[in-house]
């Protein structure tokens, strides 16, 4: 089971958060998770937007890879933008491309993030 946990935090925290789970990974040899972080929510919605997470929620639910035509009639969408979402999330590594076609390679997808009231 291959889990995403994307996330909110400035540069230095993301390197000693991927320290941390590279040194638990090597220490119990146990999988620790993939993680996407973002340094504000501006990037973090630049990615993900509204379009996008149906995109993803439709590719989870589906049992094997599908063209990206096939997945643009799920979605009742234009091909062409279709194709540039997957693009985008691809650069991203939430969606994985094979000779098969595209799919979420992640059985969970988890969002972390808190905003604060500007001290």
């Amino acid at each position: 089971m291959r889990t995403l946990t994307i996330s909110l935090m400035d540069s230095k925290n993301a390197m000693q958060q991927m320290k941390d789970s590279a040194i638990q990974a090597w220490k119990t040899g146990q999988y620790q998770g993939e993680t996407l972080s973002y340094a504000t929510p501006a990037q973090l919605f630049k990615v993900f937007t509204q379009k996008r997470w149906e995109m993803i929620a439709c590719l989870q639910n589906l049992d094997s890879p599908v063209s990206i035509r096939e997945l643009a009639r799920q979605l009742s969408r234009d091909v062409r933008r279709v194709h540039d979402d997957v693009r985008a999330l691809t650069n991203e590594g939430v969606i994985e491309k094979s000779s098969n076609g595209i799919s979420i390679p992640y059985t969970e997808i988890h969002t972390d993030f808190t905003l604060k009231k500007a001290a």
